[in-house]
């Protein structure tokens, strides 16, 4: 068991550097990290002395509590009678930068964003098509969003969606300049929501990617 407390809404990492033990022959083995709700945030295999990194998010004061499992393993090691599956050297949390979705909202990010970005002071992340907005929190509210056009709107206003993960629309918009848009949080599906756009981009001479639009972190 691991607790990590959070005294404010906050993203943070934690890092735990672990290694095989006798427990699983101390060969690569499998771990699982369970939240407090019961829920997997982490499978993977550990194959030597390494670090493995949760991110954690919350939108209000808590303890996370994450349990270690090892599915297979549970060997004794010789003369010693406990149980050594692994062991771990260094513990270190780390507080990220704030991301697109703010904190409060209990959401954020999923897949179909790009990667984080700061420039000139401002962070923001590109978006070519079908944003997810994950719901992290069992308490969700509504939110806004700051979004702008990119490149591949080519200087047209930008329709811009936000639905349901079965495709259902809450609210749409025309995006033609940087602007705030509301995110209305849907009862019937509120676990998950997506930005999107009927807008055909292509990617520009500086940057193979296609930049539908941006959306940037709270200030």
């Amino acid at each position: 068991m691991c607790l990590v407390a959070a005294f404010r809404p906050s993203n943070q990492r934690l890092s735990i550097e672990l290694e095989p033990g006798p427990g699983v022959g101390s060969a690569p083995f499998q771990i699982v990290v369970y939240n407090k709700s019961g829920d997997p945030i982490l499978d993977t295999i550990v194959r030597g002395r390494e670090t493995l990194t949760i991110d954690l998010t919350t939108s209000r004061p808590q303890m996370h509590s994450l349990r270690f499992h090892v599915p297979a393993g549970d060997l004794q090691a010789g003369a010693d009678h406990r149980i050594l599956n692994f062991r771990a050297f260094r513990v270190r949390v780390d507080e990220l930068p704030s991301d697109v979705i703010p904190l409060e909202s209990g959401y954020r990010v999923g897949s179909g964003w790009f990667p984080l970005e700061t420039y000139s002071g401002a962070s923001f992340r590109w978006v070519e098509n079908d944003a997810h907005i994950l719901a992290h929190d069992a308490v969700v509210r509504p939110f806004e969003l700051d979004v702008e056009p990119g490149p591949g709107s080519d200087a047209r206003p930008l329709p811009v969606e936000i639905r349901t993960a079965d495709g259902r629309s809450l609210a749409s918009y025309s995006i033609e300049g940087r602007r705030r848009i509301a995110a209305p949080v849907d009862p019937s599906s509120r676990r998950e929501l997506v930005l999107h756009t009927n807008a055909v981009g292509k990617p520009t001479a500086a940057d193979d990617r296609t930049l539908n639009f941006r959306v940037f972190a709270p200030a």
